[in-house]
């Protein structure tokens, strides 16, 4: 087990982290009740855990509203880009919102994306992350989408075209949302 996160939710505590389990690494969560940490939803705490990737995660991060449950991280495709995922805990089960944890995920970018966090605004749930402008360049921005209405769109004017909402001339990095 490694890089434990603790979320305060209106049930009680759930801890979220990262297991390595028959050589993947995943994204496994529990939640404390009646003295008992148990799943926290339906195979988060065993197999493919949250994340069901094939290759090993190495980052991610978790937000709750105190309701609802997301986590967002990062995998390597068999492109070989890094690309944002995100799944969200709601009714006991853990669910990709609008094709989210499957494909090119939240980022879809042809390029590498990673450093994602996530926060919820008025129950919506916001993910930014820092992606690589083009292949050939280390230089990156910071993108942030939302979700709302049934998909995935820019947080704001620009926040998802070339530049991002940092439009830096250097590299942005490790964006962080709070709620």
């Amino acid at each position: 087990a490694d890089h434990p996160a603790i979320l305060n939710t209106n049930t009680g505590p759930v801890v979220v982290w990262l297991n390595l389990t028959a050589g993947v690494t995943q994204i496994y969560a529990r939640s404390f009740s009646a003295g008992t940490w148990s799943a926290f939803g339906a195979g988060a705490a065993g197999g493919g855990g949250i994340s069901a990737s094939l290759t090993s995660i190495t980052e991610f991060a978790a937000a709750t509203d105190g309701t609802m449950v997301a986590v967002t991280w990062t995998q390597v495709e068999l492109s070989g880009n890094k690309r944002v995922f995100l799944r969200e805990h709601s009714g006991g089960t853990w669910n990709e919102l609008a094709g989210s944890a499957t494909g090119g995920g939240i980022s879809g970018a042809a390029t590498f994306s990673e450093s994602p966090t996530v926060a919820y605004l008025a129950g919506v749930p916001f993910v930014a992350w820092q992606q690589q402008r083009a292949a050939e360049t280390l230089y990156s921005d910071i993108y942030v989408a939302r979700f709302a209405a049934g998909s995935w769109s820019a947080a704001g004017a620009g926040a998802l075209s070339p530049g991002g909402v940092s439009n830096s001339t250097g590299k942005a990095v490790q964006p962080v949302l709070a709620s």
